[in-house]
């Protein structure tokens, strides 16, 4: 049941006016307040889980995972995630299963890799992810294969799920390799910002190429929250070297290489926020500004309904 509605009208951009766009606030992430969790979409479905809790007295890594149907506006607990609670982990969608894996086990870190199908409700543990064990880094699937890299360090490697292996690709040339954004679009990948950095860089998996971009406008921004939709993609939120939260959101337009402001964010300001995409809408929640979260929302276009 959706709890508020917000409507938010786009400004006028050059000579084009931008679309209107909506957020939504949705049903609460069930489980308790936390940051640092992971989410990607599997079709129709939305799915969130792990991330660290903090409040009130408590300190855990979580291994719970969760199912959102869009449809009902409904959340779902389903198999926890084998690997231990853990926070700063990798999530993404290679076609009909998920993966997840690397991040901070409570003081240690973890390089093991499992996938999740969600026909079955089950987890299966894949060959470790190369480079050593890693917290805070970038994950995404183009194409049929998986990319997991950054997190400590540049290195970066190519999973391919039919053949369960590893390759070392170019490494990243960026500034920032820890709490990076990154989205993808078509066939390509987006990956920037980060601890250190506003620097922002296109990757190719088809040459194996990384292509500098423009900045992205907001400035230096770790944990930032990041989707695509509509053929664009949006970064916003997350935190400056001084720890200073934001509310802001940019667009990307990958065919001119531009970023434009976009309204802010209408829940409190915050870092370590996930998110995902299920055709033309956007779901993000959870997250930390000094008080852990457990808001949800949508943002989406209506015009392209």
């Amino acid at each position: 049941m959706i709890k508020k509605i917000f409507f938010i009208t786009c400004i006028l951009c050059s000579i084009q006016l931008s679309a209107a766009y909506f957020w939504f606030e949705l049903e609460n992430f069930p489980p308790m307040a936390r940051h640092r969790s992971i989410a990607f979409s599997i079709g129709q479905k939305g799915y969130m889980g792990l991330g660290h809790i903090n409040a009130g007295g408590q300190s855990s890594e979580s291994d719970d995972f969760w199912e959102y149907d869009p449809a009902s506006d409904s959340w779902t607990q389903k198999a926890t995630f084998p690997g231990g609670g853990r926070y700063a982990a990798v999530g993404f969608c290679i076609g009909k299963k998920g993966y997840v894996g690397t991040g901070d086990t409570g003081g240690s870190y973890s390089d093991d890799f499992w996938e999740y199908n969600p026909l079955d409700n089950s987890w299966l543990q894949k060959p470790n992810v190369p480079g050593g064990m890693r917290g805070g880094a970038v994950g995404m699937g183009i194409n049929g294969k998986g990319y997991v890299g950054m997190g400590f360090g540049s290195d970066f490697y190519e999973y391919d799920p039919l053949s369960s292996t590893w390759a070392t690709k170019a490494t990243f040339p960026g500034t920032g390799f820890d709490y990076l954004g990154v989205f993808v679009l078509a066939t390509k990948g987006y990956v920037g910002l980060g601890i250190g950095g506003n620097d922002f860089w296109e990757y190719d998996p088809a040459t194996d190429i990384w292509t500098s971009k423009a900045l992205y406008p907001g400035g230096i921004r770790f944990s930032p929250t990041c989707f695509a939709i509509n053929g664009r993609g949006y970064i916003g939120l997350g935190a400056d070297p001084g720890y200073v939260d934001y509310k802001d959101f940019f667009e990307y337009e990958p065919v001119t290489d531009t970023w434009q402001a976009m309204p802010d964010f209408k829940g409190a300001r915050r870092h370590y926020m996930p998110a995902f995409s299920i055709g033309n809408k956007a779901y993000a929640g959870s997250g930390t500004n000094g008080t852990n979260l457990k808001d949800f929302w949508v943002f989406y276009d209506p015009t392209q309904f």
